[in-house]
């Protein structure tokens, strides 16, 4: 199974890919990131609708990348990619 992980910062590719080798080895994680994104949102001290925009267009491309070849990517919504970390 495909997951397609979104990130907008750099530095949690590498921790959220460690819990997936350790608890769910099976899986193939497709990584999208806007590291600019973290920098907007600090630069103009909330989230715009711009940058929700941005953040959406990576969700539509996710779930438009097939997950194998009998089935579409399959698109969950996380609050926190550290929910991962244990």
């Amino acid at each position: 199974m495909r997951i397609a992980l979104i990130h907008a910062l750099k530095h949690s590719l590498a921790p959220i890919e460690a819990s997936f080798a350790r608890l769910w080895p099976e899986a193939t994680l497709m990584n999208l990131l806007d590291d600019s994104l973290s920098a907007d949102v600090a630069r103009d001290g909330r989230l715009t609708p711009e940058m929700t925009d941005r953040f959406l267009a990576l969700g539509r491309y996710a779930t438009s990348v097939p997950a194998s070849k009998r089935s579409r990517a399959s698109f969950r919504r996380c609050r926190c990619s550290s929910r991962m970390r244990r």
